[in-house]
């Protein structure tokens, strides 16, 4: 007795290509969509705007104290000649001084940049639905490519928002005639340029630290320690000359050149302090896209 059994023709189902294979340009539609539906962006966007703006009060409230700290001294006999030094001296840098009010936190506004940047991918990585992302566009580069420019092209639009939100605050605020500067002074946006390229570097830093540390916490902690601590720890070691001589190209002093109306006194210059503040933060962002594109997502 023998049993007949009827093969099926087997289809090559490695031949087969899907019409539905997902373009990069879908791919950065989806990273906008997932971004605009993350909550965290969006109250971390609204803290750096309103955190901008208070710093900003608080500088053209600084310069007013100053000013009037000037008159107040020239005007007393006892130290006329040391009073009327001081303003003008005050005077020539007044000006220098009000146009940088509307930037003037930077130095804490690029951290929650930086935080806002960790939390576009390790969110992904804590839900595991970066799996799903993987499972739909399997190009793992083209995801990181797109998430790197979604997130610079809204930290670029963070920055412009908080520095054109702080001008008509600091206006306002600023009491002194030669404080007062128009919406198109060169200074004020050769700082909010600064800023602008600022913050973007920040992005790919936090970005590159996210896909490496694939937590938000620790990468949140990594970009507050560069930013923010390593200066303060780096300032006990100044009085050794190797350390005294790389403590303006510590990222938050690079920031500072590039978010100042003036042009530095010393090195590093405007144009090298922005490449060597993008060394900072190309690091991360180049080691993160070995990470995000080699390693297991689980």
């Amino acid at each position: 007795m023998s049993t007949a059994v009827s093969e099926t023709p087997r289809t090559d189902r490695a031949t087969h290509t899907s019409p539905y294979r997902l373009s990069f340009l879908g791919i950065l539609r989806a990273e906008v969509l997932k971004f605009r539906t993350l909550v965290s962006s969006w109250v971390l966007m609204i803290v750096t705007i309103a955190l901008m703006a208070g710093m900003a009060s608080m500088a053209a409230w600084s310069v007013n104290f100053m000013t009037s700290a000037s008159q107040s001294v020239s005007q007393d006999p006892a130290a006329a000649e040391g009073g009327a030094e001081m303003q003008a001296s005050l005077s020539g840098n007044v000006h220098d001084l009000a146009v940088m009010t509307p930037t003037a936190g930077a130095t804490l506004g690029f951290i929650v940049v930086g935080a806002m940047a960790v939390m576009i991918l390790s969110t992904e990585f804590g839900t595991k639905s970066i799996i799903s992302t993987f499972t739909a566009a399997p190009r793992r580069w083209a995801v990181y490519v797109a998430k790197a420019l979604v997130i610079s092209v809204f930290s670029a639009l963070v920055a412009l928002i908080s520095a054109v939100v702080s001008y008509p605050l600091t206006q306002l605020i600023l009491s002194d005639d030669d404080a007062h500067f128009d919406f198109t002074d060169s200074g004020y946006w050769t700082c909010v340029l600064g800023l602008l390229v600022v913050f973007v570097l920040t992005s790919w830093m936090g970005l590159g630290l996210a896909a490496l540390l694939r937590n938000s916490a620790g990468a949140i902690v990594v970009v507050v320690v560069v930013l923010f601590v390593l200066p303060l720890v780096w300032s006990f070691l100044t009085n050794l000359d190797w350390a005294n001589d790389f403590m303006p190209y510590l990222p938050m002093n690079l920031a500072n050149t590039l978010t100042t109306a003036s042009d530095p006194v010393g090195d590093p210059q405007r144009v090298p302090a922005g490449w060597w503040y993008a060394l900072w933060c190309a690091v991360p962002l180049v080691a993160g896209f070995f990470s995000f594109t080699r390693r297991d997502p689980k």
